[in-house]
């Protein structure tokens, strides 16, 4: 990133994002993309330090993180936490309002604390080979984790969902297409991405018209280097 950088260091099964640098109109898209990839990783938590060797130039541009949550809030399990390790920072904390939005804390120890109490995820996933056999697979996949889950109610929407996400994705000979699950308590996310092989960079948004039919929420995250993450949710009855 110009200007603004980030630094990540993984602790245990979070991992920790350091900004420094200026954030300003020409680097907030680029740390918007970074925390989003981070997310689409899967890790427990994302904990965001903002201290002293980042320069906000103005208030509005802190809604970074709130436009994060927005985004992978329908779909994630992933929360986006903020450490404001200044007295300038909490006070930009408090004056933009976004500890109406995240959890915020003052010491980087009590944002780790906070991750043991995180609630346990129940979560499967499938690799397969992307190719013209994945969409099936796929399918088939959900169908099992359902039943294995108690969740026949869910059943006639999420696996054709699953297997409109692999068919969404490009067809690429020895890669592998990992789809996910991850039940909540009223929700079901299904998740499709690649893995391995070279970066499939796209300039276009994935068409997801069927998918959005059958849920009540979808969308797709950048990753790293691995073509996008396409996800979606459907609620689930509570048991």
């Amino acid at each position: 990133m110009t200007g603004s950088r980030l630094k990540a260091t993984p602790h245990g099964d979070a991992i920790v994002v350091s900004p420094h640098g200026r954030l300003d109109p020409s680097t907030y898209t680029a740390l918007r993309e970074e925390l989003l990839k981070h997310v689409a990783e899967g890790p427990s938590a994302v904990i965001v330090v903002l201290g002293p060797n980042l320069d906000v130039v103005s208030d509005p541009l802190t809604s970074v993180f709130a436009t994060v949550w927005l985004r992978t809030n329908p779909w994630s399990g992933t929360p986006l936490i903020l450490v404001a390790t200044t007295g300038a920072q909490r006070r930009l904390v408090v004056r933009t309002g976004l500890s109406r939005f995240l959890p915020c804390y003052d010491r980087l120890d009590a944002a780790l604390d906070a991750t043991t109490a995180l609630p346990e995820r129940r979560r499967d996933e499938a690799r397969l080979t992307a190719d013209n056999e994945a969409a099936p697979l796929a399918q088939d996949f959900t169908r099992r984790t359902c039943a294995a889950w108690q969740l026949p109610d869910v059943v006639p929407h999420a696996v054709p969902v699953a297997g409109h996400l692999a068919e969404t994705m490009p067809r690429a000979r020895g890669v592998t297409l990992v789809v996910t699950a991850e039940l909540f308590p009223s929700r079901l996310t299904l998740a499709t991405r690649h893995r391995g092989g070279p970066p499939r960079r796209t300039t276009t948004s994935p068409d997801l018209a069927r998918v959005r039919r059958l849920t009540v929420a979808c969308g797709s995250l950048p990753t790293f280097g691995d073509g996008p993450l396409l996800w979606a949710s459907l609620l689930v009855r509570p048991r």
